[in-house]
């Protein structure tokens, strides 16, 4: 198994300049009933080959990158407090947010290039694993 690495920036992001979202067709594998929204393009702050977590909905707030499958969040400050997310991983692969630590309870399911403006139910992750 990997080591974690993950990435922590406090600062606020911007969405895109102007803080607008750009949002196209939901397509059926991104969405969830517990998840609202997706994005095309990549927000500000989420590099390639990373899941950004955010704090707040809209992809605001403090932001988690995460490279790696990771089954707690207890150790980050974002455990149970979620508000949005991104896929901007590589090689295709999507990633599946989870309810419960050690990958119980999945929420969804995100394509690569994806995201969720707004998670429902919200503040509730506390896994991901990559590949769902």
């Amino acid at each position: 198994m990997f080591k974690s690495r993950v990435v922590f920036t406090a600062a606020a992001t911007a969405v895109l300049a102007g803080g607008t979202l750009l949002a196209g067709p939901v397509p059926a594998s991104a969405t969830t009933p517990e998840s609202k929204g997706t994005t095309a393009a990549a927000p500000a702050g989420c590099p390639a080959t990373y899941y950004c977590v955010y704090q707040n909905r809209d992809y605001r707030g403090a932001v988690y990158k995460f490279a790696d499958d990771n089954a707690s969040w207890r150790r980050w400050d974002i455990f149970n407090q979620d508000s949005s997310s991104f896929n901007n991983g590589t090689s295709g692969l999507s990633v599946a947010l989870y309810g419960e630590e050690n990958y119980g309870r999945r929420l969804g399911c995100l394509p690569r290039g994806q995201g969720w403006t707004l998670h429902r139910p919200n503040d509730d992750g506390e896994s991901n694993k990559w590949g769902c």
